[in-house]
């Protein structure tokens, strides 16, 4: 049997006004108040609402909102039943953890049962307000705990830089790069430039470890940031410009070095001035650029200024003077002026073991050039000991496997071979007979002029 339907029931009476007790509300024509009240309990029963006036009353409110056809009635108020009772699933389902909002919740929960939207919307509002009033107390807390958090980060990152800096005093290249990474992370928006100079500390780490490839990613983000935020006529820029040129140096790419080191020099001139240390350095790190692509008449004159620009700033006793003796020695080195290098090796080698400690890669670097001085002079028995220190103090410091320990060890082994080779020669000599004695051959002719001229 089909249901029936409200539509047709009105259109069957006849009254123009239905008095609901929220206002008249105009339905359409023909039907008693006391006759659309026993429909509307009908309608309701088939529905599964409550049958009350407070229901009917809010029905009558909602078709007030909008002018309902009477040929649309029936389906208008079914579809409100349908609509309230998937908003009595929902209200249902609704939990909170605050034991007020879910007092309010479960109260707009009933009131919708019996129908009553005002006293549910109201309650609803109550429990949204009561949020909203938590919300913004949590948002204050969370904005106070955000700042902590950031200072307490910015803090660790601090010392995290400075364990860093420990283990790089150290050597111990790999767990500073480490750190330096970590601290980098750490670091909140707003300490980019902090970020920057920890990039590049741990790309020189990185470096000095001999793992060039993960420093130089480091150190070309650091140099992105500093570009970013400090432009390209900072001090600091000009800094990560040089370190990376010092990597590419490292890696035989000499013309991009090159450019990198040309446009640091020029930031320092123009921004600290010639006599500022950060301009000897430059002018030291352009020389020996120049000295590695055997660009002799380049580098020379700027060793020199270098050189001299170094001990007005630092004086003798420091890292930088006995890095610039270095170079300069190993130019004349290069040139075959071997009278003049020895004394600047020997000088670099002593300020070193003053200032940086005999297991100091540095102090090593200096023992293998006096070294190689030495060998280049065939006098291998005094090289040989140099480059045994040399590469012990590498192997202790910087591993095996690090490219400053095997050049080392190359030059080691050549200068090993050439003392054999010597020593074999002088067996040889002992053995054979006196030079000036007939040759053992039957020639007739002396030692000397005959099988000896080969030893």
């Amino acid at each position: 049997m089909s249901q029936p339907n409200i539509s047709q029931q009105v259109a069957q009476d006849a009254v123009a006004v239905i008095n609901t007790g929220a206002g008249n509300v105009n339905v359409t024509t023909g039907l008693s108040e006391q006759r659309f009240a026993e429909l509307f309990g009908e309608f309701a029963k088939q529905l599964g609402i409550p049958a009350t006036q407070l229901a009917l009353d809010n029905f009558f409110k909602i078709l007030q909102r909008a002018p309902v056809p009477l040929a649309d009635l029936d389906k208008t108020l079914r579809e409100i039943a349908e609509r309230h009772r998937e908003l009595l699933i929902k209200a249902e389902a609704l939990t909170s953890e605050d034991p007020m909002v879910q007092t309010l919740l479960q109260q707009a929960t009933q009131a919708l049962k019996q129908f009553d939207f005002e006293t549910a919307d109201n309650l609803l509002n109550q429990a949204q307000q009561q949020d909203a009033a938590a919300i913004a107390v949590l948002e204050q807390e969370a904005q106070r705990i955000a700042e902590v958090t950031s200072q307490r980060k910015v803090s660790r990152a601090t010392t995290l830089f400075t364990l860093a800096e420990s283990k790089d005093t150290q050597l111990a290249y790999r767990d500073a790069a480490r750190y330096y990474q970590e601290a980098a992370e750490l670091l909140p928006a707003g300490h980019e430039i902090k970020k920057a100079a920890c990039l590049n500390n741990a790309g020189l780490a990185l470096y000095n470890a001999g793992e060039y490839g993960k420093a130089q990613s480091l150190l070309k983000e650091a140099l992105r940031i500093a570009e970013q935020v400090l432009g390209k006529q900072h001090p600091h820029y000009a800094t990560y410009l040089n370190n990376l040129a010092l990597l590419y140096k490292s890696q035989g790419k000499y013309d991009k070095a090159l450019a990198l080191y040309q446009a640091s020099l020029e930031i320092v001139e123009q921004v600290l001035g010639k006599h500022h240390p950060d301009y000897a350095n430059s002018l030291n790190n352009l020389a020996a650029l120049y000295y590695f692509q055997g660009n002799i008449a380049h580098a020379l004159p700027l060793f020199q200024e270098a050189l001299k620009s170094i001990k007005q700033v630092w004086g003798k006793q420091h890292p930088d003077y006995a890095k610039s003796l270095n170079n300069l020695a190993g130019l004349y080195q290069a040139q075959g002026k071997y009278n003049q290098a020895l004394p600047l090796h020997q000088e670099a080698l002593t300020i070193r073991e003053q200032v940086l400690g005999k297991q100091h890669p540095d102090y090593a670097s200096s023992l293998n050039n006096l070294a190689a001085l030495y060998y280049s002079q065939e006098r291998y028995e005094q090289a040989l000991p140099l480059f045994q220190e040399a590469l012990d103090i590498c192997i202790n410091v910087l591993g095996k496997q690090h490219p400053h320990t095997q050049m080392v060890m190359e030059s080691y082994s050549r200068c090993l071979a050439a003392v054999q080779g010597v020593e074999n020669q002088q067996e040889a000599r002992k053995d054979s007979p006196h030079r000036n004695a007939p040759c053992p051959c039957g020639s007739g002719q002396r030692y000397k002029h005959c099988c000896g001229q080969a030893v």
